[in-house]
């Protein structure tokens, strides 16, 4: 008999599911680990305790629970969300199972609880997921049917500026109306790729050769700003795993970025490269890239958001999907962008890429 107690006792205990055992005065005589867990009480502070006052749910399912117990009834309710001791709550399945004694009389019995939050968060993201789905079919479908009127607007606002004597009080509206224009139009290109990226074509990227080219492309707009740009690749930094043109899009979009960070009186940039150090959750030898500006630094709470769609410091001048496009351009690589930023030093990108096979053929 003690042997079965014990292993009773034990499956009591081990189960994954939350587990109170009542009285038939609806007073708590024992919960397992898993009750422990969902509801936040050790089992000697709730023994003794009423099942109302640790069972709190947003239905009065305390209640209905131990009056079909008292019935000798079994109890199910599909959706009841329990509220925890540290307020938080979560959303269950809740049973009632009763004991009876040898006269076959009601004699308390278990209270089950089986956890739905996680499996509720899931369901939450997939509708979340699928409604970016739809919302970016819907932003492709815009960007696409705008795209040719927009286009036909500029060319016929440049043909009037054009034609009009450059003294013509109109050329001052027209000065404000063009850049307004283009800027409509970056933003309808931009959310095209962003919802509808083009194929991407892997190859092993020499990413000294790509540092240095990018350098030497900026080189006379960052002088004009006074601006001194370096390049540093380490010796032994394989060849990134990628697609060249969209690499080029990225690292573009940083180093306007850190040239616009910039103060009237100059600064620096330093692009490099090296080996990525090891991690557990990478799989595989991976590149790090760095744009590297001494600017005044981003606030913490913008280097937050600062790869959100259309999130932007620019005021009129931006899109705010610069950042969130070069994100999007990494991750389809397998790869991560993060930023970090100083106050009165300076912030700095960080793009880890995986590293190409010493057979893979070089860009």
């Amino acid at each position: 008999m003690q042997l079965l107690e014990d292993r009773l006792d034990l499956i009591f205990q081990e189960a994954v599911e939350a587990i109170i055992w009542v009285n038939p005065a609806g007073t708590v005589e024992r919960l397992n680990a898993a009750a422990e867990r969902l509801l936040g009480y050790a089992p000697v502070e709730v023994a003794g305790m009423d099942l109302q006052d640790i069972l709190v749910a947003s239905t009065p399912a305390a209640s209905e629970v131990l009056h079909s117990l008292a019935r000798g009834q079994n109890y199910r309710q599909e959706e009841v969300s329990v509220i925890r001791r540290d307020g938080t709550q979560a959303s269950t399945a809740l049973a009632g199972l009763p004991f009876f004694d040898s006269a076959g009389n009601a004699d308390g019995g278990l209270v089950v609880l089986v956890d739905h939050s996680e499996s509720k968060a899931v369901d939450a993201r997939v509708h979340h997921l699928q409604q970016r789905a739809w919302l970016g079919d819907l932003s492709a479908v815009f960007a696409h049917e705008i795209r040719n009127p927009l286009n036909n607007i500029v060319t016929g606002l440049q043909l009037l500026k054009h034609k009009l004597d450059a003294a013509a009080p109109a050329q001052s509206i027209l000065d404000e109306m063009l850049p307004e224009a283009h800027r409509i139009a970056e933003l309808v290109k931009n959310t095209l790729l962003i919802v509808q990226p083009s194929e991407l074509h892997f190859e092993a990227v020499d990413l000294n050769q790509l540092l240095d080219r990018l350098a030497f492309r900026w080189g006379e707009r960052l002088q004009r700003r006074k601006i001194l740009c370096q390049v540093d690749v380490s010796a032994a930094t394989p060849r990134a795993l990628a697609d060249l043109r969209c690499m080029e899009h990225v690292l573009t979009n940083l180093l306007a970025n850190a040239m616009q960070a910039l103060p009237e009186s100059g600064g620096s940039i330093t692009l490099t490269a090296r080996t990525a150090p090891p991690k557990p959750e990478r799989a595989g030898p991976h590149v790090e890239i760095n744009v590297a500006d001494t600017g005044p630094g981003i606030p913490p709470e913008v280097v937050a958001r600062i790869f959100e769609p259309f999130y932007t410091t620019k005021a009129s001048e931006g899109t705010g999907l610069g950042l969130a496009i070069a994100q999007r351009f990494v991750a389809a690589h397998k790869g991560t962008l993060t930023c970090q930023s100083f106050i009165g030093v300076g912030t700095a990108f960080t793009i880890t890429l995986p590293a190409a096979r010493t057979d893979q053929t070089a860009a």
